[in-house]
């Protein structure tokens, strides 16, 4: 596409960014980073108003879960037009993972019921 002027220039150029994958994992990145300068700031910050070092640690604790949280919740908003494909491609992954892993599950769940049984209950002739 030829552009006749920077403006066409730089609006084609936003328009190619925007649309890439690149542009949602570029802004991920940005927000993730201030996102944890922010929870930092505030767990070091926190030892100026709590005095209690148990009191401390748990407030450190749960600014740190929140931040965990909030990184959460800017993957959701960010990729949510993608949210499907990848529902999709878990659920297929999973079935693949159960199917080729079928003789070792039924063997654990056959140990997990022959020790949980009391002494009597199993009989050497019986079937699995």
């Amino acid at each position: 596409m030829r552009c006749r002027s920077v403006n066409d220039f730089l609006i084609h150029t936003y328009e190619m960014f925007s649309a890439s994958i690149f542009y949602g994992f570029s802004i991920f990145a940005i927000l993730t980073i201030a996102s944890i300068i922010l929870v930092r700031f505030a767990q070091f910050s926190i030892a100026r108003f709590i005095g209690n070092p148990n009191r401390r640690y748990r407030a450190r604790k749960t600014i740190q879960f929140t931040g965990y949280l909030l990184v959460i919740l800017l993957l959701i908003l960010i990729f949510s037009n993608q949210l499907g494909q990848a529902s999709v491609a878990l659920g297929v992954a999973g079935a693949g993972i159960a199917f080729a892993l079928q003789e070792v599950i039924a063997s654990v769940a056959l140990r997990m019921s022959f020790t949980t049984r009391s002494a009597g209950a199993f009989d050497p002739r019986d079937f699995v």
